[in-house]
């Protein structure tokens, strides 16, 4: 599986296991990977209310539990940087509803799910924005171009009705995540450093 960067240094990058406390170094962005079905994800009934109430209101079958495993994702990897359990973890949301830490501080961090990949980005000192999409009934680069317009808004945190007609440059970053997926990262300042892990389910 590779993370390959479409700026000026086009690198493929192997999604590789991480080591278990990382610090984030202000030249880089990070980007793990990991699969929603696989087993020993903890439930929804362990998440905090406000996230086990969202889980359990998603019906269509396995969605729910997918997003819970989502949530646990992004709470496992965030306590790598910051030395805390996952459960402890607390976020709010900015004026667009980008989502971060509680209260607000270093790393930002983006959040994307289909199907059964999730992808976090996470960056010190700028903002990024990440998508991820299964390629369905359209051509590849649908997929590719989706994604990049996804990451940019969500880099930007402004949404689709804060657009204006000059946006600021951004770092740009497809990704491949896996056979079957497209994927796009966004940063809101060029990195020296695209570092890209694998992040399992936590032992049960």
């Amino acid at each position: 599986m590779l993370c390959l960067s479409v700026d000026t240094r086009i690198t493929p990058l192997e999604f590789l296991p991480a080591p278990d406390r990382l610090d984030p170094h202000a030249t880089e962005a990070h980007v793990w990977r990991a699969d929603l079905d696989a087993p020993g994800w903890p439930g929804a009934e362990e998440l905090p209310e406000d996230e086990r109430l969202r889980a359990e209101a998603i019906l269509r079958p396995g969605a729910g539990e997918r997003w819970a495993a989502s949530r646990w994702a992004l709470r496992g990897v965030l306590s790598r940087y910051l030395g805390q359990s996952a459960g402890e973890l607390r976020f709010e949301v900015g004026e667009h509803g980008k989502p971060r830490l509680a209260p607000a501080t270093e790393p930002a961090f983006n959040l994307s799910h289909s199907g059964n990949v999730v992808l976090i980005a996470l960056a010190s000192g700028r903002e990024v924005g990440v998508d991820v999409e299964r390629i369905a009934r359209r051509p590849r680069a649908f997929y590719e171009d989706w994604t990049e317009r996804e990451a940019r808004l969500k880099c930007l945190g402004t949404g689709f009705a804060a657009r204006t007609a000059e946006e600021p440059p951004l770092g740009i970053h497809r990704l491949d995540p896996g056979p079957g997926y497209a994927a796009c990262l966004a940063v809101s300042e060029p990195v020296a450093k695209l570092r890209c892990w694998t992040f399992d389910p936590p032992l049960r």
